[in-house]
């Protein structure tokens, strides 16, 4: 008689396991998932989905908030760097974005500090010969600046009227 109720407390225990979590399961779920995770093991969950492990992404200076002072200390470097004037690349960003690093325009097609089209930056950016990110905002300095160095000035509507 023992052994039967010992099988049947697990096969009880065997489906109650398959089940959703406990209540101490659940309200412990996010550091048993960070365990499974750190084990690199990717449970099964009932309610229909997979935990995917956690990417690691590096930081880039497009997840970071840029100052003024970042920002005029990136295009003093590369209006320096492609031979450009600084004052009027910072008079045109002024112009197109009023410095702000997120600011969208156009009905939605321009984007960033020198209001870049996409398809405009990423011909631009293909011309330069280097993979460019369009919501990077050093990559829209770097990219207005070498425009500017390669006669391309005209794309932008402010430097027309500065």
């Amino acid at each position: 008689m023992n052994t039967i109720l010992t099988i049947a407390l697990g096969i009880i225990s065997a489906v109650t396991a398959t089940e959703m979590p406990y209540s101490y399961q659940r309200e412990n779920k996010s550091t048993l998932m960070e365990a499974a995770l750190a084990a690199e093991i990717v449970p099964f969950q009932e309610e229909g989905y997979m935990l995917e492990p956690k990417e690691e992404k590096e930081e880039t200076i497009s997840d970071k908030i840029l100052g003024e002072k970042e920002i005029q200390n990136l295009i003093l470097h590369y209006s320096a760097q492609y031979a450009v004037s600084a004052e009027e690349m910072t008079r045109v960003m002024m112009c197109e974005s009023s410095g702000k690093a997120d600011a969208i325009g156009d009905n939605g097609l321009a984007f960033g500090l020198f209001q870049f089209h996409e398809n405009t930056f990423n011909l631009f950016s293909k011309e330069l010969g280097e993979k460019l990110d369009w919501k990077n905002p050093e990559h829209q300095i770097k990219l207005a600046s070498w425009s500017f160095a390669n006669g391309k000035q005209r794309h932008w509507t402010c430097w027309k009227i500065i």
